[in-house]
């Protein structure tokens, strides 16, 4: 979504915003999975599951970005604990 997104802001408006609908469409469905794992009494009820979802989307896209342009992926593995460890941190 990122290269989309950085090829259409400026150039073309309606695949601008087909990105973004995408990209809204994906934090929101994380956000429908943690809101129902609180529901169920999976995750702390505290937890700002909003926030997470939106760091978690922009780290793993970050991520994938690293990774491609250094063609590493040690850095997207840490992120990926890092994301492990908020959630286990959440679990009840």
């Amino acid at each position: 979504m990122m290269n989309f997104g950085m090829e259409a802001d400026d150039t073309s408006p309606v695949i601008r915003e087909m990105v973004y609908q995408t990209i809204c469409n994906v934090q929101q469905g994380m956000i429908d999975i943690l809101e129902k794992g609180i529901t169920d009494g999976e995750f702390n009820r505290a937890w700002d599951y909003q926030e997470f979802a939106l760091k978690a989307y922009a780290m793993i896209e970050g991520g994938i970005l690293v990774a491609r342009v250094s063609k590493d992926i040690s850095q997207m593995k840490m992120l990926v604990g890092i994301l492990k460890r908020e959630i286990e941190a959440q679990t009840l």
